[in-house]
């Protein structure tokens, strides 16, 4: 595996250290909103996984698991240079909570804002859940390879609401549109990572697992699933949000953010 050497790494204010990681289709831009709605009392760092803005991609279509995020993830973790709260969103919420399994560094927290593994799905027995992420996501390559332009509509419309990829500004429809073939290994690398239950309950630190009220069936039940298998772990939802509850609701997940870490006892 090639690790990526150039990665985003954007580093403001003084405080306990928070690593933001965002998702698919999203640099460290998609925290802004949220790192301005939380006190100045913290340093906000963020990175981007493979692919996007300027983090390399060190993946392939026959080389595309986790791994390659993760150390990304560790590497940030790593610049930061002492403990992190660390908190991802989607795709990389899943990564975020993959690398703190891998371990590496040391994390003082995790939240994770609407993270889509498949496997938690497994564990609540919903297999028509299962069939219909893996059905889009079929749908969203095979689109991708006849070079449909609008190809990720489909996937940012199953996971926040049929419109969803319609309402974007036109610049942010053509960033989408321009790394369509990212999420493609995205989400080979998605079904390739399997977690189980003794994972969770290894976790180690202080989790949250948030989703928007809104948030589709699967997304509903995988939050579910994630907390309640770690015993450190508790969901909490915000109300009227979506999938893209962080851009869409910053000041909201801003004080769901620092009310976790205040809990804690590290801010």
């Amino acid at each position: 595996m090639r690790v990526a050497t150039s990665f985003d790494y954007q580093e403001s204010g003084e405080g306990p250290a928070i690593l933001f990681v965002p998702g698919s289709y999203a640099t460290t831009s998609a925290w802004r909103g949220i790192q301005t709605a939380l006190p100045r009392t913290y340093r906000c760092i963020s990175t981007s996984l493979c692919g996007y803005g300027r983090t390399a991609e060190t993946r392939s279509a026959a080389d595309f698991g986790i791994e390659h995020n993760v150390a990304v993830v560790r590497a940030a973790a790593r610049r930061a240079g002492g403990p992190v709260h660390l908190v991802g969103h989607s795709w990389g919420g899943l990564v975020a909570l993959a690398a703190l399994l891998e371990g590496g560094f040391e994390a003082l927290s995790l939240t994770c804002f609407e993270a889509n593994p498949w496997s938690p799905l497994a564990w609540a027995g919903r297999q028509d859940l299962i069939d219909g992420m893996r059905r889009m996501a079929a749908d969203f390559e095979a689109a991708v390879d006849r070079g449909e332009a609008d190809a990720c509509a489909l996937v940012l419309d199953y996971w926040g609401q049929k419109g969803s990829f319609a309402s974007m500004s036109p610049k942010a429809q053509d960033y989408c549109r321009s790394v369509a073939g990212v999420n493609v290994i995205d989400w080979r690398g998605h079904r390739a990572c399997a977690l189980e239950t003794a994972d969770m309950r290894r976790l180690g630190v202080s989790a949250l697992f948030v989703r928007g009220s809104l948030a589709n069936p699967a997304m509903v039940v995988i939050t579910d699933a994630l907390a309640g298998a770690a015993p450190t772990a508790r969901m909490q939802a915000v109300e009227g949000a979506t999938h893209f509850l962080i851009g869409t609701h910053p000041a909201e997940c801003a004080a769901v953010l620092h009310g976790h870490i205040r809990s804690i006892g590290t801010s």
